[in-house]
C-alpha cells in the first residue's frame, strides 16, 4: 500500500509516477500503424490511483490516496504491456486480413524494433531495467519470426491473385462479406440516407486493385442489402469459392463459407 494524506507528498509522488509513466509512452511501439489508435488514449490518462477515500467531518476534512509505488506502478506497466501485445500483433491483423502490403508491415516492424532497442538501451544505463522491455523486446523477436514465416505465403497469394482479372463487383461483394463478419466497418450515409458516392469511389480505389471505383461503388450499393439467392443469381452459385481465393483472411475464410450469410 502506498497511502498519501498530505499535499506536498501526493505531488512528489504524482511528478514521479509521470516520469515513469512517459518513459513507458515513449518506449512502447506506438509509432507502428497497429498501435497507432491506442497512443492518443493512453496519452490522456495517466492511471496512478488505485482508489481514494474522504473523511469528512467537523474535526477532519482530508481525502486518503492509495497510489501506486515506483515500483508496483512498473508492475502495473508490465502488465498493460503484455495485456497489448497479446491482443494486437501480426497474427491478429493476418486473421483478420489486414495486412495489405506484408514487405512494408515488415519494414515498419524491424525499423521499429531497432528504435526499441536503441531506446532500451538509454533507460538501462540511467535506471534500473524495467520489466516492460523485455516483453517488449520478445515480442519483437517473436513478430520478426513469424512475418518471415508468412512473407512468402502472402506474396505468392498477392502474385496469384494480380494474374487474375476480377471485376470491381466482386470486390465490392468481397468488402460487404468484410462488413457481415465484423471485420470492417460500414460506409456511414449522406444527408439523404444514401452511401457516398465519392467516398466510397475512393475506398475502393485506395483498398483494392482498382482504378476506377465507381463500378464498386455501383455493385456495392446494389448488393450490400440482397439475400443470398439474389447473390448466387448475378454471381453464380460457386460465388463463395471465387471470394475465398481473393483472400487470406482466415476469419472471414471462415465466415464466407458458412451458410446463409447474406
Amino acid at each position: 500500500m502506498n497511502k498519501i494524506k498530505d499535499v506536498e507528498t501526493f505531488n512528489q509522488a504524482v511528478v514521479e509516477l509521470s516520469k515513469i509513466y512517459q518513459e513507458w509512452l515513449d518506449i512502447f511501439p506506438f509509432e507502428l500503424e497497429m498501435f497507432e489508435h491506442l497512443k492518443g488514449e493512453f496519452s490522456k490518462e495517466l492511471p496512478i490511483v488505485k482508489q481514494s477515500k474522504w473523511t469528512l467531518n467537523d474535526k477532519v476534512n482530508e481525502i486518503e490516496i492509495d497510489i501506486y509505488s515506483n515500483k508496483t506502478f512498473h508492475q502495473f506497466l508490465a502488465q498493460k504491456t503484455t495485456a497489448i501485445l497479446s491482443q494486437i500483433n501480426t497474427l491478429t491483423l493476418h486473421e483478420e486480413g489486414k495486412i495489405n502490403d506484408i514487405q512494408k508491415h515488415r519494414i515498419d516492424v524491424i525499423n521499429r524494433k531497432r528504435r526499441h532497442k536503441l531506446n532500451s538501451q538509454v533507460m538501462r544505463s540511467r535506471y534500473q531495467k524495467p520489466e516492460y522491455l523485455d516483453y517488449i523486446s520478445e515480442w519483437f523477436e517473436d513478430e520478426k519470426e513469424y512475418i518471415e514465416e508468412i512473407k512468402l505465403y502472402l506474396e505468392e497469394n498477392k502474385d496469384t491473385n494480380r494474374v487474375k482479372k476480377i471485376s470491381a463487383k466482386w470486390y465490392a461483394l468481397l468488402h460487404i462479406f468484410k462488413i457481415n463478419a465484423g471485420l470492417e466497418a460500414t460506409f456511414p450515409l449522406n444527408d439523404n440516407d444514401q452511401f457516398d458516392y465519392k467516398l466510397i469511389k475512393k475506398f475502393a480505389e485506395d483498398n483494392y486493385p482498382l482504378k476506377n471505383g465507381q463500378g464498386f461503388y455501383r455493385a456495392f450499393k446494389e448488393f450490400y442489402s440482397e439475400q443470398e439467392d439474389a447473390i448466387k443469381k448475378s454471381f453464380g452459385k460457386g460465388y463463395k469459392q471465387t471470394l475465398i481465393e481473393m483472400t487470406n483472411a482466415p476469419l472471414l475464410i471462415a465466415y464466407i463459407e458458412k451458410p446463409h450469410q447474406l
